[in-house]
């Protein structure tokens, strides 16, 4: 007797695809392989992603393991790439740790707060401004 088993794809793990679009308004359309459709399908995303990355490839799992709902996990980096990270936000970016803090704010202000700041240089060390003032 001969049985036929019929499998069905399972959509947990980390599967790559590739962002196709990205709209005015924020939505981020991916393709990959056996997607429900022919057209790219929306996807929410845990990264940020912009008109630059279109064509990029992504890593990519799916809500409930259900593949029309796609979540980026990640964008994949080439041979070369990933030793230069930019972090941005809107209007204020805070880096703390303890009693320190780094702010860079929209306005183009770098605060830099501690119990003990110290600069080194082994080279020139530079400070320009319109006004410099010490204490």
């Amino acid at each position: 007797m001969e049985r036929t088993i019929t499998w069905k794809r399972k959509w947990t793990g980390i599967f790559v695809g590739r962002v196709e679009s990205v709209e005015e308004d924020g939505r981020i359309r991916v393709g990959f392989s056996g997607q429900p459709s022919e057209d790219p399908v929306e996807a929410r995303t845990v990264v940020r992603v912009r008109k630059t990355h279109i064509g990029r490839e992504v890593a990519l799992q799916f809500e409930r393991g259900r593949p029309e709902l796609p979540i980026i996990m990640g964008i994949l980096q080439s041979q070369g790439e990933g030793s230069i990270e930019t972090l941005e936000a809107d209007e204020e970016l805070v880096l703390r740790s303890g009693k320190a803090s780094l702010t860079l704010t929209r306005a183009g202000k770098v605060l830099v707060r501690g119990t003990y700041v110290s600069s080194r240089s082994s080279g020139v060390h530079r400070i320009k401004g319109a006004a410099v003032q010490i204490n």
